[in-house]
């Protein structure tokens, strides 16, 4: 087993890629990435559902109310 110090190994730059990715990303492709990483991961979240499924909810209602503000500010242009 690995020593939990080592698990840190490299963090930085995984933390570096994602901040580059959350402003290099457009909208569509973000919502790609989540869509192609929910399309992976299906049979775990369905494993997992009744643990995280409140979680889940608030997730998808926060995210459809960015939406719902990108969507008014479009809009207002």
């Amino acid at each position: 087993m690995r020593p939990l110090g080592s698990l840190r190994d490299g963090w930085e730059a995984i933390e570096r890629d994602q901040a580059r990715l959350s402003t290099d990303l457009s909208i569509p492709e973000s919502v790609q990435q989540y869509l192609d990483l929910q399309s992976e991961f299906e049979e775990s979240l369905q494993a997992s559902e009744s643990f995280f499924r409140q979680e889940r909810i608030e997730y998808l209602v926060e995210f459809q109310r960015r939406l719902l503000r990108l969507n008014d500010l479009e809009g207002h242009r």
